[in-house]
C-alpha cells in the first residue's frame, strides 16, 4: 500500500443487493448498532497527527464542503470515509426528507433508505412506484452521525442507491469521487428499474406455508416471542420477524441449501456449533453473535439476532427445534 493511501472498510454486505438478487431474496432487518464513542471527534488525525480532510467530487463538480475519516467499528485498521449528507445530495438532486421519528428519508427517485444518527444499519428500498423490494440488511463500519449542525453519512451508503456498481464511489489519495453516470455490468448498473423483487406480507402461519408450498419449521423458543410480519420473496422463501420488546429478530427458511440469511456483513468470530442433528454457522463480534445459519438435505436456514446480538450461549436456545 503506498503511503499516499489509506485503506477504507470495504465490508461484503454493500454487494448484498447483487449477491441477494442472484437468490431473489431481498428484505431487511436492523443490525448492530455500531460505538458513538468513534464519532467524538469531527476529523480522524493520522499518525503524522494531521487533520485528513477528504475532497468531495459529484460528477466532475469539487464541492466546497469536504468529508472525513472515521475509524471502522469493525475493524480498527481501516477507515471508513464520511461525507455531508446535505452538500452531497444537493449536487446529486437526491430529496432528504426528516420524518417524525428523528430519523431521515434519503431518496434519489429509483432508490430510497432511511437512516438513524447513531446506528450503523442500513437497507434500500425500491422508489418504482408499482414495485416491490428491498436489499438485504448490510453494516458500513459506520453510524450516520451530526458535525457542527450537519448529518455525515458513510460514502459507500451511495452504492446501493445507484445500482450497486463499483465505481459509483471511488476513494483515492484524499479525494472521495462519486459517479452515478458509470456503469460495470459484472457488478451492478446505475439503471435500478430491474432491482426490486416481489415481498408478499401474509396474516397467518398457515398462508404463509400456503404460499410457499411447504412447513416452515420453527425453532423452539421462537414461538414464545410476538410475531410482527408473515411474508414470502418470490415465494420461495419464507420470512418471519418477530419481536422480543427490545430488537427484531428474523427467522428464514427456504429449499435448497444456499444460504438464505442476506446478511452479507463480515464478521470477526465464525464458528461450527452442532445442536441437535444440525451444524450451525454463527457469527458475531466481540463476544456477541447476530447471525445462525445451516440447512439439512431439503432446507436452509438463518436466523438473524438483531441489533444487540446475544451471547453465545444464549444464541444456542434459539436453535433447538421440537420433535
Amino acid at each position: 500500500m503506498k503511503k499516499s493511501e489509506i485503506k477504507i472498510s470495504k465490508t461484503a454486505a454493500i454487494v448484498a443487493l447483487s449477491a441477494v438478487l442472484a437468490v431473489g431474496t431481498l428484505c431487511t432487518t436492523a443490525l448492530p448498532v455500531c460505538d458513538s464513542t468513534a464519532y467524538a471527534t469531527p476529523y480522524i488525525k493520522t499518525r503524522s497527527n494531521k487533520t485528513t480532510v477528504l475532497t468531495i467530487t459529484v460528477n466532475g463538480t469539487k464541492l466546497k464542503r469536504h468529508g472525513y475519516y472515521v475509524t471502522s467499528t469493525k475493524r480498527k485498521s481501516e477507515k471508513v470515509a464520511m461525507i455531508p449528507l446535505r452538500a452531497t445530495a444537493n449536487a446529486m438532486g437526491i430529496t432528504i426528507t426528516k420524518n417524525e421519528n428523528g430519523t431521515y428519508k434519503i431518496d434519489n427517485g429509483q432508490m430510497n433508505t432511511t437512516i438513524t444518527i447513531g446506528e450503523d444499519s442500513y437497507y434500500a428500498v425500491t422508489s418504482i412506484k408499482g414495485r416491490v423490494g428491498m436489499t438485504a440488511p448490510f453494516t458500513l463500519g459506520a453510524a450516520p452521525v451530526v458535525k457542527n449542525h450537519k448529518i455525515y453519512i458513510p460514502a459507500t451508503l451511495l452504492t446501493p442507491l445507484y445500482g450497486n456498481a463499483d465505481k459509483v464511489v471511488t476513494i483515492k489519495k484524499n479525494t472521495i469521487t462519486i459517479d452515478t453516470t458509470k456503469d460495470d455490468s459484472s457488478k451492478g448498473t446505475t439503471d435500478n428499474s430491474s432491482i426490486p423483487c416481489p415481498i408478499t406480507e401474509w396474516n397467518s402461519l398457515s398462508e404463509l406455508e400456503k404460499a410457499v408450498g411447504f412447513t416452515v419449521v420453527i425453532p423452539e423458543k421462537l414461538s414464545s416471542l410476538n410475531v410482527k410480519t408473515y411474508a414470502d420473496i418470490s415465494g420461495d422463501l419464507a420470512e418471519i420477524f418477530y419481536t422480543n420488546g427490545t430488537d427484531e429478530i428474523l427467522y428464514r427458511m427456504s429449499k435448497g441449501t444456499e444460504d438464505n440469511s442476506g446478511d452479507y456483513s463480515e464478521y470477526n468470530t465464525t464458528e461450527k456449533v452442532t445442536v441437535g442433528d444440525n451444524s450451525i454457522t454463527i457469527c458475531g463480534n466481540d463476544g456477541r453473535y447476530y447471525l445462525a445459519k445451516w440447512s439439512d438435505a431439503s432446507y436452509s436456514y438463518s436466523l438473524n439476532m438483531g441489533q444487540s446480538g446475544v451471547e453465545k450461549a444464549e444464541i444456542l436456545t434459539y436453535l433447538t427445534f421440537t420433535d
